[in-house]
């Protein structure tokens, strides 16, 4: 992908200049150039990270809540969401409180074993 691309050279440049800027501060006329340069670059990276934003927000619209939703999730709050839908369909969303109350018992539980 090209704003990848952009986006670690970049990254690559900011490391060069962090490197050689003993050197490179020592001539006004590069120091100038720098100045200008880093004013690029900061429009170059805005340009990416609004090229990313705006394929996330399209992708995004295109999911449903559900899988909106599931994409936030922790991976066992995951697990334990789409084996609540199977069993309860018709409320799928019911699940928090079920969650909730699992999570309780296995910090009670754990709570037990250290003490």
């Amino acid at each position: 992908m090209q704003t990848d691309i952009n986006f670690q050279a970049v990254k690559n440049f900011r490391k060069l200049l962090v490197k050689e800027k003993k050197n490179l501060l020592k001539n006004d006329a590069v120091v100038t150039e720098l100045f200008s340069l880093k004013d690029l670059l900061l429009k170059l990276e805005d340009g990416v990270i609004e090229k990313r934003s705006v394929k996330a927000a399209k992708e995004l619209s295109k999911m449903t809540e559900e899988d909106r939703r599931i994409l936030s999730m922790a991976p066992d709050e995951k697990k334990f969401f789409l084996a609540y839908k199977t069993k309860n369909p018709e409320n799928p969303w019911a699940y928090f409180a079920a969650y909730q109350k699992k999570l309780q018992r296995e910090y009670k539980l754990k709570q037990k074993e250290l003490s």
